[in-house]
């Protein structure tokens, strides 16, 4: 009988309804739309798109994305050419061939432009005036610009190794393997973290590439590990990004997203801004992972954003766009369309003088500038053209006191005179009413 009881008792508590947690940063799936904590308040501003100008140097598709050397932009093609362009003209300052194919986009640092090549090597180029410096192999092919951070040049490859360059002559200073085919590393308070597709994050120390922990995260990395303050950022493929302690890889936080993220997060003023597969924008909280909001675009995003300091400026893949988001709440401030059918922009959007370049073309590179300034404020009504109120002259200062005896009617607006009822059929008509005032009928 007591275990009859018992059994009935917990058959009634599994039933019963339960208070749900409100869900805003614990995902099942998709995450759900936030509620509070993202308010937008005036309306966006907005902003104009104007083409600026259009480089068709190039002999081959961009290899990676262009850099910004403020106030020029450098790109390279798959045919191994590298060019600095005028932002404010378009026009080609230097031009350096490589000699051989490029699969991945420059990197720039002090003045030095380094590059990698299919083949294994790595070349340092003057910003100034396009010389080589010194061209170095490192035995594997570059899968990643060339990191500069400390006065060191960090490069992955698919040896899998990460090497370290000594950027003055280009001696190798240390190797270390990776366990994996890595991403993109990021270099900063004494270390460099590479992330693998094993799923395994590495720190090692800046210089000497001493092993300082590592952390296997059960599920390969998809996007290239961003330094966040005392925080290194990585996305994965089972849908999250984890926060891992830069000291010890510990997990500070993990957050489930809609899909997939490859792109680099974006930190700005202690919120985190993620391109995701889904169409969306993340914008989550630095500190503990809270989502605070989201922005849906059209079309997948798996490319960086760029930031200037009142928007990010974003490429969906495969769209022909670029968006403008204005920050902290990614309204949508503007969008230019590229208009070529059957291509899209290539690479992601970069800074360059009075506004950004962006790169398209699958079969021939071209590199676009587009200037982005404030749009116009539409123009007010003017007083004279508003309604004036009753009792109201159109100029004065203020309403008129004095009633009018009969307002005036405006003919147009006169009621119709009224409308005989229909005639039944073989019945006479009626005789309308007399006037009282009118003299009677003979």
């Amino acid at each position: 009988m007591r275990n009859a009881l018992v059994a009935l008792g917990l058959a009634l508590w599994l039933t019963s309804p339960l208070a749900a947690r409100d869900q805003k940063t614990v995902f099942h799936g998709l995450p759900v739309d936030p509620d509070t904590g993202f308010k937008r308040g005036a309306p966006t501003p907005q902003v104009v798109f104007e083409r600026a100008w259009i480089f068709t140097g190039f002999t081959s598709p961009l290899a990676g994305d262009p850099v910004s050397t403020m106030p020029d932009v450098v790109a390279t093609d798959r045919a191994g050419q590298v060019v600095r362009i005028d932002a404010a003209t378009g026009v080609a300052v230097w031009t350096a061939q490589l000699g051989e194919a490029a699969a991945i986009g420059p990197a720039v640092d002090f003045g030095t432009i380094y590059q990698g090549t299919v083949s294994g090597t790595v070349v340092s180029i003057a910003v100034e005036d396009g010389a080589i410096h010194w061209r170095i192999a490192i035995g594997g092919a570059p899968l990643a610009p060339p990191v500069a951070m400390d006065g060191l040049i960090y490069v992955v490859t698919d040896a899998p190794e990460l090497v370290v360059v000594a950027p003055r002559d280009g001696d190798i200073v240390s190797r270390a393997p990776l366990p994996g085919r890595p991403l993109p590393p990021v270099a900063g308070r004494g270390r460099v973290v590479v992330a693998t597709d094993r799923g395994i994050v590495t720190s090692f120390e800046r210089a000497t590439l001493t092993l300082e922990w590592q952390r296997d995260l059960r599920h390969p990395v998809t996007s290239p590990p961003t330094l966040a303050g005392k925080r290194i950022l990585v996305g994965t493929a089972e849908r999250a990004v984890w926060s891992l302690r830069a000291g010890s890889g510990r997990t500070s936080w993990r957050q489930r997203m809609g899909s997939i993220v490859t792109a680099r997060p974006r930190v700005l003023g202690g919120l985190l801004y993620i391109p995701c597969w889904d169409n969306d924008v993340y914008v989550l909280r630095e500190s503990n992972g809270h989502l605070l909001g989201r922005a849906r675009l059209d079309h997948r995003l798996n490319s960086e954003v760029t930031s200037q300091p009142a928007h990010l400026f974003v490429a969906p893949f495969t769209e022909g766009t670029v968006v403008a988001l204005a920050l902290p709440f990614l309204g949508v401030a503007g969008r230019h369309e590229l208009g070529v059918p059957g291509e899209w922009f290539t690479t992601a959007p970069v800074s360059a003088a009075r506004g950004i370049a962006v790169g398209w073309g699958r079969d021939t590179g071209h590199l676009m500038g587009l200037k982005v300034s404030p749009a116009p404020e539409p123009a007010k009504t003017p007083a004279a053209d508003k309604p004036a109120p009753v009792g109201t002259t159109i100029g004065s200062a203020a309403p008129s006191t004095t009633t009018p005896a009969e307002p005036a009617v405006d003919p147009q607006l006169a009621p119709e005179p009224p409308v005989a009822p229909p005639v039944a059929p073989g019945k006479p008509p009626e005789p309308p009413a007399a006037d009282p005032g009118s003299p009677p009928p003979d």
